[in-house]
């Protein structure tokens, strides 16, 4: 199915392997060709800015990111990189 031209769907994530299963499922869907998809860590994120976009994460919350403290050193990270990059864009969390 085609999407529309002016959206954009990214995806990243820091393990190269979920990058890949997110592939998979996507061919599956018949998306693949829609979605770009890299190896990225949230903090890094630098959207376009005055696109007042969506932002749609499922942060790590301690299955894959061992210690409570990494966890809280990166959802803070990432909600200071959403405070200053991101003004006008909505923001869903999956925590």
């Amino acid at each position: 199915p085609a999407l529309p031209r002016k959206l954009r769907l990214w995806g990243g994530d820091l393990e190269p392997k979920h990058v890949e299963g997110a592939r998979e499922n996507l061919d599956a869907l018949g998306l693949a060709e829609e979605v770009e998809l890299e190896v990225a860590d949230a903090r890094d994120f630098a959207p376009r800015p005055g696109w007042n976009a969506w932002i749609v994460s499922n942060l790590p919350y301690g299955e894959r990111v061992g210690e409570a403290r990494a966890v809280e050193t990166l959802l803070d990270d990432f909600g200071r990189a959403l405070r200053e990059r991101c003004a006008g864009y909505t923001a869903t969390l999956l925590c």
